[in-house]
């Protein structure tokens, strides 16, 4: 194996800072800890029933399985956090380790426990952000059959005059507009029969003032 140069705690962070995960992190994290150690072999063995170890072996990113291992005594150390133990760190290695090589490796114990614990705690916001965003999605979806099944004509606009809901009665009748010519465009473009400089006074009052107003119109897109 070529002489590597010894792997330095700022650099080793920075491998598993630079990762938006530890699944791209830890393999480049365990090349290079492997490579500046001389080891024949370094692994992240997570206690996570079913979960593969992530293995390094002579400069070969891979999933190893653990009876493929060699046969030298191993150096582990236990990746924990919160008192709960997360994964093991296990380096092998024919030659005994240096003072500064073992601190080295008590020290990356605890970084490891951080990245990994990263990961556990944003897959609970993305299942959280899921869960909130379908809340969402079913609520916006009930609002709309309510606003769909009212017996009156009914639109949704927003300040720069822009329709965001178009119900089901004002699809209807020889004036009506399909809601897929309607969503998405100006109010003006879609009730060009009424004067421009009137309706958006009629809605500049409405939303100066909040009060509920009624409006006879017609409709008609071109």
């Amino acid at each position: 194996m070529p002489s590597i140069p010894p792997a330095t705690l700022p650099e080793l962070i920075g491998l598993l800072a630079a990762a938006n995960d530890s699944v791209r992190g830890i393999p480049a994290f365990l090349e290079r800890l492997g490579g500046g150690l001389c080891a024949e072999r370094v692994a992240l063995e997570f206690i996570a029933a079913g979960a593969p170890p992530v293995v390094w072996r002579d400069g070969t990113p891979d999933l190893v399985p653990p009876d493929l291992a060699p046969t030298a005594a191993p150096r582990t150390l236990p990746i924990e956090a919160g008192g709960q133990r997360l994964a093991a760190l296990v380096v092998h290695r024919s030659q005994p380790f240096s003072d500064a090589e073992e601190a080295l490796l008590e020290t990356l114990a605890p970084l490891l426990a951080i990245a990994i614990g990263r990961d556990a705690y944003l897959h609970e916001l993305e299942g959280e952000l899921r869960a909130h965003v379908k809340e969402l999605a079913d609520q916006r979806a009930f609002i709309e059959c309510i606003v769909d099944s009212l017996p009156v004509g009914l639109y949704v606009i927003d300040r720069q005059y822009r329709i965001h809901a178009w119900n089901h009665v004002r699809e209807t009748g020889l004036q009506g507009v399909a809601r897929t010519d309607a969503v998405g465009r100006s109010i003006f473009e879609v009730l060009h029969r009424q004067p421009a400089a009137l309706l958006k006074g009629e809605f500049d009052e409405v939303f100066a003032s909040g009060r509920l107003q009624q409006f006879q119109m017609e409709s008609h897109t071109s």
